[in-house]
């Protein structure tokens, strides 16, 4: 594989299509200063995906478009078209050509294209990454570029073996993977708190779209068995309609010949009655004397039978029956003699309680003391193992230290002779050498400039760090509240009303409340389904609102607040309306209504005690308890209720915007840290440019001298050093020893030292018995409680029953004293009733003679007129049976048109109840629930069933509603929330997992990626060492380098410092090397990379300008060994440069815009 064409198109100074054609080997590009040489190594990084600007030797990207000269325009575009041989397959395309082309427009846009299909900057680095080529273009080596290795850091010195061993694109990866992550945390969070929101809400609703589940069975039941029940009703309705539609036709007949026959006998009655009206005034007038005479009679017998019976009744005297008040105040005095007998035995027994309880709290104490001794003693016990095991562990750490002391001195006294004798031969090989000056300022200034942009960084990563843990602050919050705002949010038709934005909703009721914390749940519970509704701002606007809510819903009307009640002070509850403020201030006035009365506190005692303030109407307990002087509701508080959610949505909110706030000022705090990083970064540069410049200069002024001083100064120091650190051992040996002879001082002593305390066994065996005296105590204590309470009880009776005998006493005395009065009236009242009865006596006697008379008279008129009578009856007679008949015929009819209406309107009646409750017909009432069909068994579907007994479907009916009401209330939206939310919650679930097991599989891809990393790196340094020996050999001829990692024990971000030292110098370091040998030094390391991982080509921009012939001719040995395994591009100015070379290729520049010219040289 190797580089077949490069065509540039107003690329700089490159104005027209420029095309270059490229051979294996060795291709030079010569021309004078200023010419446009490098533009051609600008154009391979810049085709191959460079991004830094800088790299191209640039401010901004759009300088590399041609900006245009005195006599030709500028263009809009730069197009650079890469052509690469890839007929060995290098490349992991299916084509034996690639052709690579990028097209950057003035306008800021850019596009890609592998063979003419357009692709992505992504896809042009992944393609070139497996061969060593990549974005940190370790293959072009510019201007600068080994100047840039030797003062890299050796992070920025392991990225060039990275690169050449192709592990760029796995760090991509990773990079790509962990930005995954980093996204991913925040929708996890996000997820996880969602999903442990609806968990928490699916427990509750279960239960309740189980209870729905179960309503709907038992509802299913009292259908069947009401449609059944009311099916045999209609059949028997129906039947009894035909039987009495049969029977009215009959009826009707019988009614007609009934009446034709009464109105005959109507008529001869009306015949008879005419003869008899003629003859009756005479005895009408003989009845009526009659009748005045008998009234006459009647009434003074009344008169004198009650004079008679009032004189019997008072004939009898009048005699006192209660008992002797006397005789009662005497069993009386005998009751109070008995309790004060009663009242001595109660103080004895008082006394003996008294005694018991005494005791039994000396045994308590007792008790106490001991329980006290024997936590005292297993305290002293316990403290005394602990510093004994203290005691041990640091005579045991003591002996592990001397050892290592005794070990570190040894080692240190072999260093000190090593160095001593090391001393003498450096004294010994030099003589006394005047040294020149030092710039001690410039490498004092570089520390300190070193030191600050450490520090930058640490403050950087920390505000890097606190902005990232605002970031993360500011997510999980923010997830939380939209988690907790879809939850508290109206499941109903409220949710339409929100929608909507109508003018007279405020909102959602829990927003546009304040509800001081702890009381949401208890304030929830008294607002009842109010709650979580919306509120209109009156009432005609939530009329409105429920017209257009297209469901059921619950409004709450807000209003102007209508005159506070005084409300009283509550000892051991509070007011509920005193917890809840309204954001609003229409939302007082229903606030005010729908908390009236209502009291909060903690437990069932204190909501009793606040039942008895008058002012209270309902109180509500933190268990969720709902007490009321007409009812007690339990299980109240379940989940969290509506106002709880509001609440922790409102602090969510309120920590949302805090880390919201903390976020911005953590960003802020990250640009600043990054300011001061960038101006710290730029003064150390600086600062290492001077020390450079001065290292340079010393290293010049006393080249030959300082080796040997330097030696000499080494040798002394190491010395020193070893001297100071065999002192160092001595002194610590010296400490060691001393700190185990106190520790073992120490175990010793404690372990010769009586223990201290009492004994925990005597302790506790004495504890059981003052536990047992003290049980028998309470025993007897209780007895003698129970025998005091118990003489109480009989002195307590004692005395009611004597003052029971004393007022009894007194009535007694009272009820003598009335019957005594009570007499003497008596006997007034018997006297003149005795007046009465004799004068009605005579009144009688004369009434009874007129009367007699009246009646003989009356007798003679009487038998004539019962002839007539008699006819007349008869005639009657007949008639009212003839009536009867008719009657009781019509009557039928009526009743039998009174059934039959009754009958339809039941039947009407039924029918409304069946399409009203079943919403059936009455004939597929009958069709499907009637008598005559067969019950299907719900345990055996596929049995026959049982027949219709209308007992036991009135007792299944009874039963299913019995069942019904134990349910309770029921939500009949609750089987679909339930299903929605399990529906949703499964979806989250399967959610979470799939982002679990992403992140599994990221982590995974992150630890293969960091796997293969640091395989490939491992392999790729080794090989990159060995060839570095080689390769710095040749270079060097008798030095020594080499590449050391600096954290060899962590391969993943070790960097890489290099090692150099000519024959016949004793200095490392880089900075004290000529600037030959520090060109020499930085090629070494690029060439030993070239080898352990060659690549298809390399550029090399003007590297060997710096180098004398010598050096010059061993670098060409190095391109004569590269050129055997990859293509060289060298921009050269050297002839024996350009002798190397296969082809040339010259450029030259006419008016601001280059031109080029080749030339294919001859092998020979």
């Amino acid at each position: 594989m190797y580089l077949k064409n490069l065509t540039l198109r107003g690329f700089k100074s490159f104005a027209g299509a420029t095309t270059m054609r490229l051979e294996p080997g060795i291709t030079c590009v010569v021309g004078p200063n200023g010419s446009g040489k490098s533009n051609v190594v600008d154009a391979l990084a810049w085709v191959m995906g460079e991004q830094g600007a800088r790299a191209l030797r640039g401010s901004a990207m759009s300088d590399v478009i041609f900006a245009g000269t005195s006599g030709k325009q500028a263009l809009g575009r730069a197009q650079v078209t890469l052509t690469i041989d890839n007929s060995d397959g290098a490349l992991p395309i299916d084509y034996a050509e690639v052709t690579i082309s990028r097209t950057l427009f003035r306008g800021g846009g850019s596009e890609y294209h592998i063979n003419g299909t357009q692709c992505r900057l992504l896809d042009v680095q992944e393609l070139l990454s497996d061969t060593g080529m990549g974005r940190q273009m370790h293959v072009i080596v510019g201007q600068g570029q080994l100047d840039a290795i030797l003062s890299s850091t050796p992070e920025e010195r392991r990225g060039f073996i990275e690169e050449a061993a192709g592990v760029l694109k796995h760090r991509r990866r990773k990079e790509r993977a962990l930005s995954k992550l980093n996204q991913m945390a925040g929708n996890l969070a996000r997820l996880e708190d969602l999903t442990d929101e609806i968990r928490k809400q699916l427990g509750p609703l279960a239960r309740q779209a189980e209870t729905a589940r179960r309503a709907d069975i038992i509802s299913a039941n009292v259908r069947d068995a009401k449609a059944r029940l009311l099916a045999d009703d209609a059949a028997s309705i129906t039947e009894r309609l035909t039987s009495l539609s049969e029977s009215a036709t009959e009826v009707e007949q019988r009614k007609k010949k009934a009446t034709d026959k009464a109105e005959a006998i109507a008529e001869q009655l009306a015949q008879a009655e005419r003869e008899e009206a003629e003859g009756s005034p005479e005895l009408e007038s003989l009845t009526t004397g009659w009748q005045r005479l008998t009234a006459v009679a009647e009434r003074l017998r009344s008169t004198q039978i009650l004079a008679s019976e009032r004189v019997k009744s008072l004939s009898v005297p009048l005699t006192y029956h209660g008992e002797d008040p006397a005789q009662l105040q005497r069993r009386a005095d005998a009751a109070t003699e008995d309790d004060r007998r009663q009242m001595e035995q109660i103080q004895a027994a008082l006394g003996y309680l008294q005694e018991i309880s005494a005791s039994k709290a000396d045994a308590e104490a007792e008790r106490l003391r001991l329980e006290r001794e024997l936590a005292l003693a297993k305290a002293v016990a316990g403290k005394r193992n602990k510093v004994r095991e203290r005691l041990e562990r640091e005579l045991s750490s003591a002996n592990s230290r001397l050892e290592a002391a005794t070990a570190h001195r040894q080692g240190a006294l072999e260093e000190l002779a090593l160095a001593n004798s090391r001393l003498e031969a450096a004294k010994e090989g030099s003589a006394e050498v005047s040294l020149p000056k030092k710039d001690v300022l410039a490498a004092k200034a570089h520390e300190d400039a070193s030191a600050k942009v450490r520090q930058a960084k640490i403050e950087l990563d920390e505000a890097r760090a606190r902005h990232q843990e605002a970031l993360e602050e500011e997510l999980r919050w923010t997830s939380r509240q939209e988690a907790l705002a879809s939850t508290v949010a109206p499941a109903d038709a409220s949710a339409t009303l929100l929608d909507k934005n109508l003018e007279t909703i405020l909102g959602s009721l829990p927003p546009l409340l304040s509800v001081e914390p702890g009381y949401e749940d208890q304030v929830a519970l008294a607002l009842g389904e109010l709650a979580g509704t919306v509120v209109a701002d009156s009432l005609e606007g939530a009329l409105q609102a429920a017209d257009v809510a297209g469901g059921p819903v619950k409004i709450a009307v807000a209003g102007p607040v209508e005159g506070k009640p005084a409300l009283g002070k509550l000892s051991e509850a509070v007011w509920a309306r005193q917890v809840v403020q309204a954001r609003e201030g229409t939302m007082e006035g229903f606030l005010d209504r729908a908390l009236a009365g209502v009291a909060l506190c903690e437990n069932r005692a204190q909501g009793r005690l606040a039942l008895q303030n008058p002012q209270v109407r309902i109180v509500i307990t933190a268990e969720g308890e709902v007490l009321a002087a007409h009812k007690v509701e339990t299980g109240g508080v379940g989940t969290d209720s509506v106002l709880s959610l509001q609440a922790r949505l409102d602090e969510a909110a309120q920590k949302a915007l805090a880390a919201s706030r903390e976020s911005v000022a953590a960003k802020t705090r990250l640009d600043t840290k990054s300011k001061a990083l960038e101006k710290a970064e730029a003064a150390e540069a600086q600062a290492l440019t001077r020390l450079r410049e001065a290292d340079s200069a010393y290293a010049k002024a006393a080249q030959e001298a300082g080796a040997l001083k330097a030696a000499l100064s080494a040798a002394q120091a190491e010395r020193d050093r070893a001297a100071a650190q065999c002192e160092r051992a001595k002194t610590e040996e010296d400490a060691f020893k001393t700190r185990q002879v106190e520790a073992n001082r120490a175990l010793e002593e404690f372990l010769q030292a009586p223990a201290e305390g009492v004994g925990v066994e005597e302790t506790e065996q004495a504890l059981a018995e003052a536990r047992a005296q003290e049980s028998a105590l309470i025993k007897s204590e209780t007895e003698a409680r129970l025998s005091h309470r118990s003489e109480e009880e009989k002195g307590r009776h004692l005395r009611e029953r004597a003052s029971a005998l004393r007022k009894n006493a007194a009535r007694q005395k009272e009820e003598r004293s009335r019957t005594a009065i009570a007499e003497k009236n008596r006997k007034k009242k018997l006297a003149a009733a005795l007046r009465v009865s004799e004068v009605c006596e005579e009144a009688v006697q004369a009434a009874e003679a007129a009367l007699e008379r009246a009646r003989l008279a009356r007798a003679e008129a009487d038998e004539a007129a019962k002839a007539r009578s008699g006819h007349i009856k008869q005639i009657r007679t007949r008639l009212e049976e003839a009536r009867q008949l008719l009657a009781a015929l019509t009557d039928s009819a009526y009743r039998s048109d009174v059934a039959k209406a009754e009958l339809v309107a039941r039947r009407d009646q039924l029918a409304a109840s069946a399409h009203d409750e079943l919403s059936l017909t009455l004939k597929e009432l009958l069709e499907h629930y009637g008598p005559h069909l067969l019950i299907p068994n719900l345990e055996d579907p596929e049995g026959e069933g049982y027949p219709y007994v209308r007992t036991e479907q009135e007792k299944r009916l009874r039963k299913a509603n019995r069942e019904l009401r134990a349910l309770g209330k029921v939500n009949p939206l609750a089987l679909e929330q339930h299903q929605a939310l399990s529906e949703r919650y499964k979806f989250l679930a399967d959610q979470l997992a799939d982002l679990r097991s992403s992140r599994d599989d990221l982590l995974q891809i992150v630890a293969d990626v960091d796997a293969q990393v640091r395989r490939a790196f491992e392999e790729a340094f080794a090989d990159t060492r060995d060839a570095f020996h080689h390769v710095f050999e040749m270079l060097f001829p008798g030095g020594q380098g080499d590449l050391v990692l600096t954290d060899p024990d962590n391969l993943l971000t070790s960097g890489i410092e290099i090692e150099a030292r000519p024959a016949g110098k004793k200095v490392k370091r880089l900075s004290l090397l000529s600037g030959g040998e520090r060109s020499l030094a930085a090629l070494a390391m690029l060439v030993a990379i070239f080898k352990a991982r060659p690549s298809p080509f390399y550029v090399m921009d003007e590297v060997e300008a710096a180098l004398d012939d010598a050096n010059l001719a061993r670098l060409l040995t190095v391109f004569e060994e590269l050129r055997q395994t990859s293509q060289l591009i060298v921009i050269t100015h050297q002839k024996r440069t350009m002798e190397k070379a296969d082809a040339l290729y010259g450029v030259t520049m006419q008016n601001g815009v280059t031109s080029v010219v080749s030339q294919k040289l001859s092998k020979e």
